[in-house]
């Protein structure tokens, strides 16, 4: 349980503090409730796969992500999913800005919430039965 309430807090923390930070220089971003969502599915992984990483004996089975960790550290997957996530849901809300194009941007958003909770729900269930130990 450990791993598990470890990467529910990570995500939970990481979530508020870059929601608080992206209101000071960008208050609209954060009002859509898509836009948190999809924030939260991309943290959810990124930390459950820190967690797995870092403190369990996972394994990173795609290359990009293992020569970055290679070469940073887990961490580093923070450091590259929290700029790209605040870019896409930039350029989403900037290119689908007329009506007719909401339908677009909601499945667009839809998309990036299920790209972030699959593999994060995956990799926190992995950690909570145990398998990675």
């Amino acid at each position: 349980w450990d791993g598990f309430l470890g990467i529910v807090a990570l995500t939970i923390a990481i979530v508020l503090l870059v929601i608080w930070i992206a209101n000071k220089f960008r208050p609209a971003l954060f009002k859509c409730k898509l836009n948190r969502l999809a924030l939260a599915g991309q943290m959810l992984d990124a930390s459950a796969t820190f967690v797995a990483l870092q403190f369990f004996r996972c394994g990173e089975q795609h290359v990009l992500p293992r020569l970055l960790f290679g070469a940073f550290g887990p961490a580093a997957f923070f450091a590259v999913k929290i700029p790209l996530i605040l870019l896409v849901l930039h350029y989403v809300d900037k290119e689908f800005e007329k009506p007719e194009q909401e339908n677009l941007k909601n499945f667009t958003k839809l998309f990036i919430i299920v790209l972030g909770f699959a593999p994060g729900l995956r990799d926190l269930l992995t950690v909570a039965v145990g398998t990675c130990l």
